[in-house]
C-alpha cells in the first residue's frame, strides 16, 4: 500500500479472484501533498491494474482542492497512463444533519475538476464522475445527474439479500 501497510502477491490476488475491477482510493490528500509517497501511489495503481487485473481506479475527494490535487498528479508527466486514475467520486456526506454541505456544493466539486481537464489514463476513454450517496430526495437527483455519470449508493447492511430494499428505500 502507499500509506505503509505492505501489500502481497496474495492480496492482489484476492482482488483477481473475487472479480474487483473498480478500486477508489481515500486519503489522497496525505498521499498527494507527502512527495515521498506520490511514486509509491503510482506503482501502486500500476500494480493494481498489472497484477489484480483492476480495470479502474478512481481518486475519492471532497473538495475543490482535493481535485486540484488530483488533477496536478494526473497531468503530472511522471504520471504513466497506468498509474493515472480514470475518474473521480465524491466523498461529501451533502445528506447527513449537520454536514454544512449540499448537492450543489458536489456540483461544484466536480465541475471545477471538468474545469481543469484531467489528463485522462485512456485518451479514448471519458474521465468518469461517480457521487457516493446516502440518502437523497428528488432535488439532489435532479442537481446531481447533469454532471455525474455514476451513482454509488450506500448500503451497509449485514445481510446482502436485503441490500435492495434497503437501498430502495434510500431513494424514495
Amino acid at each position: 500500500g502507499v500509506l505503509g501497510d505492505t501489500l502481497t502477491l496474495k492480496d492482489y490476488n484476492y482482488l483477481a479472484n473475487t472479480g474487483m475491477n473498480t478500486v477508489s482510493l481515500y486519503d489522497l490528500n496525505t498521499i498527494l501533498t507527502t512527495p515521498s509517497l506520490v511514486p509509491h501511489l503510482r506503482t501502486f495503481i500500476a500494480e493494481l491494474r498489472s497484477v489484480a487485473g483492476v480495470q479502474f481506479v478512481e481518486a475519492i475527494v471532497s473538495s475543490t482542492t482535493g481535485v486540484t490535487r488530483v488533477v496536478s498528479y494526473q497531468n503530472d508527466t511522471l504520471s504513466i497512463a497506468d498509474s493515472r486514475f480514470d475518474g473521480l467520486v465524491t466523498e461529501m456526506e451533502f445528506w447527513a444533519a449537520g454536514s454544512g454541505q449540499t448537492a450543489a456544493d458536489v456540483v461544484t466539486v466536480i465541475n471545477a475538476c471538468r474545469a481543469q481537464n484531467p489528463v485522462r489514463r485512456n485518451p479514448s476513454v471519458a474521465f468518469t464522475y461517480a457521487v457516493y450517496v446516502g440518502w437523497t430526495t428528488t432535488n439532489d437527483v435532479t442537481t446531481l445527474a447533469p454532471v455525474t455519470d455514476v451513482l454509488l449508493i450506500h448500503a451497509y447492511v449485514q445481510n446482502p439479500t436485503t441490500a435492495f430494499g434497503y437501498t430502495q428505500a434510500r431513494l424514495t
